[in-house]
């Protein structure tokens, strides 16, 4: 969902990407969101992302088997700039590396992101 996503933020449109093939529900909605919110800025990113992830537990007993996630996110080299000029327009002292949780579901014929959370409050 991660390369997806990266992919939609330096275009500034979900729908050219692949990512509800690896979200849906909650998770898909925040992305459109936020790439919406961006584009109608003129912001789109440049560079890439780091991230390290482990899923947490898994629940086998669920209707839906599901994993819960814990992710690193260093957006550091993943830039905000305006489309049209290519400034940056990052916010100064924003945190860059945080932790994101989710939620992964088992659909039967694939596993895909239900909800994300990015927790800005903590460092990682």
């Amino acid at each position: 969902m991660r390369t997806e996503e990266i992919k939609a933020s330096h275009t500034g449109y979900v729908t050219k990407g692949r990512l509800s093939d690896y979200a849906y529900d909650k998770a898909m909605s925040k992305a459109k969101v936020a790439i919406f919110n961006y584009r109608q800025r003129g912001v789109v990113f440049k560079g890439m992302p780091t991230s390290v992830f482990k899923v947490t537990s898994v629940d086998l007993h669920d209707p839906r088997f599901t994993a819960k996630m814990w992710e690193c996110l260093d957006t550091s080299s993943w830039k905000p700039v305006l489309k049209e000029s290519g400034k940056e327009v990052a916010t100064d002292g924003q945190v860059r590396r945080f932790v994101v949780t989710g939620v992964v579901v088992d659909l039967g014929d694939r596993w895909m992101v239900q909800d994300y959370t990015l927790h800005r409050d903590q460092k990682c």
